[in-house]
């Protein structure tokens, strides 16, 4: 009897973060695009596990939330759950990303042209409306 062993071949791709999230932040109230970290592996047939690489390609299934460039990478545009594929050869995984924008708490101050003068000595009050 012969026995042939095959070498290890990847069955299937892992995306890690297991819950990818990211938190926006806001410039005058239109969220600042962020990168994100993503990674894929592969599971080999041996159970082992690998980094893929090169042959992987990624793909956003809305490019307005989340987009994929060769330059950049996964980058998060605005708030929501954004679906992002990862294929190698054959096979494929994709992961929601939720993203959130930080709150704010002052979008931005003005002055205006207002008759208030302070004098040098005096402790002024100022309030907000």
């Amino acid at each position: 009897m012969e026995v042939t062993i095959k070498p290890p071949s990847v069955s299937q791709v892992i995306i890690f973060p297991e819950k990818p999230t990211v938190e926006l932040s806001a410039h005058l109230g239109a969220p600042v695009p962020k990168p994100i970290d993503l990674q894929a592996y592969g599971l080999l047939t041996n159970g082992e596990m690998i980094k893929l690489e090169s042959d992987v390609t990624w793909e956003s299934l809305d490019d307005s939330g989340l987009s994929w460039s060769e330059s950049e990478g996964p980058l998060a545009k605005k708030p929501g759950s954004w679906k992002i594929k990862a294929t190698y050869g054959q096979l494929e995984n994709s992961k929601i990303v939720s993203v959130t924008q930080i709150p704010l708490a002052v979008d931005h101050l003005e002055a205006l042209v207002s008759p208030v003068v302070m004098r040098f000595g005096e402790t002024p009050t100022l309030s907000l409306q």
